[in-house]
């Protein structure tokens, strides 16, 4: 009972303060219906309707208030990067898990720990793991993919190189590569990059995977983290612990967390005396920020850090020199870019890529975009199963019996 109160009152808590956020009666009685339907809404016509509309058209269309529009929205955008334009089957479905389900019993209680829409701590993914090499799991890290050799409707075997920091080492650029064998292959890359390595000059391959004609179609969005090395832990972080901060008022849908240095195993930071690390990750890429007046894709490394510190309130605990992007992200000049696309091996193929003229002239790189269900996507996610017997693909963009995009699918 007592875990039931506790929920009670923080729903009371989150309804006071959409009220004094300028959300108005009318919209938080439309927003919870509707939200809440799904629980007795049959599936199929979740499918068939929900998923074809924006989430913005099916809570309250074109009439909100200001309010509601800089509180739900962006909450929704923050908390599991449940944008306002995605599908709304999708987004009501993951708020629903959120604000409602804690109180319910049954098939829709939430079983596991939920998380922002942020880097995952490693100290979940160690011991997965350390459990997958006791069977035997062998792990190649630094490893490009640059080949897929296949005949008779298999995989028989991939090409690969070594890297170095996400890039192919220079004696590796001009090398034949390494033929991996296996009997089977799951391709577990965001839903660009998979259609880059599976139908770049492979008609085959398209042939055989003809979702592969849908994944344009499918869309990405920009959202990336900045990740602050803590050689001392603040008294004021100190005092929130290890919760998720939603910086609401921020245009930039900035979201925060602190790890320990017991939770935060990091394999990828190089080894120094911090006793935290706070990971802030920026849902929205496409609002002007608050110091700059330019959007995350418009600013320059040093603006980002500089603007998330300003966006999350946090320049006064903080300072830029601990700050660094996240990974899966690169910042490169316009020559470099255009060298590394225009080789043999093409290092960026399958990324997305932003130019930014004015100020800095960089340019941006990532594989790592975010994927959003838009409307209508649903029925042309593909299946995890391909045409070619031995190949699967898996990823948030793939249809399993599970509704919600997710990393884990």
């Amino acid at each position: 009972m007592t875990g039931r109160l506790h929920f009670f009152i923080d729903a009371l808590k989150l309804l006071w303060f959409l009220w004094c956020s300028g959300v108005s009666l009318r919209e938080l009685a439309v927003f919870l219906y509707k939200v809440g339907r799904l629980l007795w809404t049959p599936e199929r016509k979740v499918i068939t309707d929900l998923s074809r509309l924006r989430f913005s058209d099916y809570v309250c269309g074109d009439k909100v208030t200001l309010g509601f529009e800089k509180v739900i929205f962006r909450i929704a955008e923050i908390l599991v990067a449940a944008k306002s334009y995605a599908s709304a089957g999708v987004v009501s479905r993951t708020l629903l898990e959120w604000f409602v389900t804690p109180f319910l019993r049954g098939e829709h209680v939430k079983r596991q720990v939920s998380e922002f829409d942020a880097s995952t701590s490693e100290a979940l993914i160690q011991p997965w793991v350390a459990w997958l090499r006791d069977q035997g799991v062998t792990f190649r890290f630094d490893t490009w993919v640059t080949g897929i050799d296949h005949s008779a409707g298999k995989i028989a075997s991939l090409l690969v190189r070594e890297a170095k920091d996400g890039h192919l080492k220079e004696d590796a650029r001009d090398a034949s590569g390494e033929s991996v064998m296996a009997s089977t292959f799951v391709l577990a890359v965001q839903h660009n990059v998979a259609d880059s390595l599976l139908a770049s000059g492979k008609d085959d391959l398209r042939r055989r995977i003809p979702e592969l004609n849908d994944f344009p179609r499918l869309g990405e969005e920009w959202a990336h983290s900045v990740q602050f090395q803590l050689a001392r832990l603040p008294d004021e972080l100190r005092e929130i612990g290890e919760r998720s901060v939603a910086v609401v008022d921020s245009p930039w849908s900035i979201g925060y967390k602190v790890y320990s240095k017991e939770t935060w195993q990091q394999p990828y930071w190089p080894a120094v005396d911090h006793e935290a690390i706070l990971t802030a990750t920026v849902s929205n890429t496409q609002n002007a920020g608050t110091l700059t007046g330019r959007s995350f894709l418009q600013c320059t490394r040093e603006e980002i850090i500089d603007e998330v510190l300003h966006q999350a309130h946090l320049g006064s605990v903080l300072d830029t020199d601990s700050g660094g992007l996240g990974l899966d992200f690169d910042v490169v000049t316009p020559d470099e870019a255009a060298t590394r696309i225009d080789s043999p091996t093409n290092e960026y193929d399958g990324y997305a890529v932003k130019a930014v003229i004015e100020p800095g002239n960089h340019v941006f790189m990532s594989d790592a975009q975010m994927y959003i269900r838009l409307p209508g996507n649903l029925d042309i996610e593909p299946d995890n199963a391909t045409g070619i017997s031995n190949l699967f693909l898996a990823g948030e963009y793939t249809r399993t019996s599970y509704r919600i995009p997710t990393m884990e699918k």
